[in-house]
């Protein structure tokens, strides 16, 4: 349980109680906790488990079976065929592009969970705990594991591909997992950008996407993470000459991400309502199909 957000003594604190703790939540929590475009997005799906997963948390009542791990291992993977991994950082490097039978026994000892047979996975471990993550594949079947192995694989072919047309084109200044840390509004926004460059006095970001179906047309150019990303850099370098890129490992295709003023004014208004409700701490449960994922729907009485 996340006592500092609450005005109570930990020994008073009953999570079964969910109402009475939503009354006790400090008023300055947008001073004490940060958000992301996926916490954004969590709220709008379902403000309850944000509550749990941003707020309070507390101990889970189920496993969590969220996918995060598979893009982890494959947005490690791309990273790993042209950077080194020290202190926490990916390091990009020009001298550094590694064979793909070099990328693959990474991604081979990655999916096996073999962290310590890896100098650079051993590395990563010690930041991410990637050995503590829950590999839903475990309760899976041979062909099922085998058929997430090679699809994981192709998405890496895909993701290198892109990164070796970026150093066809002699880029050198590549920032991997670039941070951003700012204000536009009430609360801070956290978020790692996988991909920043420059190019003809141009900045870029880039964002790989392992998931079935791409987010194009409207949806993308509506999409909370792009276009915080696109605000950060604007204000970052003073420029507005800033594009973005969502790259669909699957389909092995990259969709541009633009941003006008009105889709900027509508994103902004959209982040202040939802950050309005939380202060007004409005966390009601919506309950959806989504929810059996959820590894706090036991407080919900859902099994």
């Amino acid at each position: 349980m996340n006592y500092d957000v609450i005005n109570k003594e930990s020994d008073q604190v009953e999570i079964s109680n969910i109402e009475d703790l939503i009354l006790h939540i400090k008023e300055d929590l947008h001073e004490r906790i940060h958000l992301s475009a996926s916490s954004l997005k969590q709220y709008l799906a379902c403000p309850r488990s944000f509550l749990f997963n941003k707020i309070l948390k507390p101990k889970p009542t189920h496993p969590s079976y969220h996918w995060g791990w598979f893009g982890t291992m494959v947005h490690n993977s791309i990273y790993y065929s042209f950077s080194d991994f020290e202190d926490g950082e990916w390091i990009p490097s020009n001298s550094i592009v590694r064979s793909f039978e070099d990328v693959r026994d990474f991604y081979d000892k990655y999916f096996q969970g073999k962290f310590e047979d890896h100098e650079v996975l051993k590395k990563i471990n010690e930041f991410e705990l990637i050995d503590q993550e829950e590999f839903v594949f475990f309760k899976s079947t041979k062909s099922e594991i085998n058929s997430i192995y090679e699809t994981g694989l192709s998405l890496i072919e895909a993701g290198i591909r892109f990164v070796n047309k970026l150093f066809s084109k002699d880029i050198h200044s590549i920032k991997v997992e670039k941070e951003i840390f700012f204000k536009p509004s009430k609360f801070r926004i956290l978020g790692y950008i996988d991909i920043k460059f420059e190019y003809n006095g141009n900045i870029y970001f880039v964002d790989f996407k392992t998931s079935r179906v791409p987010l194009k047309g409207q949806e993308l150019l509506e999409d909370l993470q792009f276009y915080l990303y696109n605000k950060y850099l604007r204000e970052k370098y003073n420029t507005n000459r800033v594009h973005g890129f969502l790259v669909h490992l699957r389909s092995n295709t990259a969709y541009r991400h633009t941003l006008d003023e009105e889709i900027e004014e509508r994103n902004l208004r959209k982040i202040q309502m939802i950050e309005e409700e939380i202060l007004k701490k409005n966390f009601p449960q919506n309950f959806g199909p989504l929810c059996r994922y959820c590894e706090f729907r036991g407080y919900c009485n859902i099994k």
